[in-house]
């Protein structure tokens, strides 16, 4: 049984509806955004991820179905038993405490990579001062 735990934005408390409607004006730059965060939380799974033949490790993977949502798996057959346990082996949670590491950098990293979207067409004087708010 594989494990997948997904991040969808729409779920973030976070988001003011100034920074909504510029992630909705922005979809590609809030995809961007989502694979950077998404790739920092696979890569510490990938420490996090308790080894012995190798083979939960390699399953690893990021999926984006859309820009505004990720998904991080283990495709493993007991991929869900390492991180949740059994009565008789304590979780792992090496998926749970990746994304929880990695939860508040979506924020500023979406906001970046509009900021740097915005700059590149000569408009950031608008978000500069709305990141001002978001820090």
């Amino acid at each position: 049984m594989s494990v997948q735990i997904s991040v969808n934005l729409s779920n973030f408390d976070m988001l003011s509806s100034c920074f909504d409607c510029l992630c909705e004006q922005y979809p590609e730059a809030v995809k961007q955004a989502m694979m950077n965060v998404a790739q920092d939380i696979l890569a510490t799974a990938d420490t996090l991820v308790p080894v012995r033949t190798g083979y939960l490790k390699r399953t690893l993977a990021v999926e984006q179905p859309s820009n505004f949502h990720i998904k991080i798996k283990a495709t493993a057959p007991y991929a869900y038993y390492v991180e949740f346990g059994t009565r008789k082996m304590s979780p792992r949670l090496f998926l749970t405490n990746s994304v929880n590491q990695h939860l508040n950098e979506f924020a500023p990293e979406i906001a970046q990579q509009i900021q740097d979207l915005l700059r590149a067409k000569n408009g950031s004087v608008l978000l500069i001062c709305f990141l001002a708010v978001l820090r």
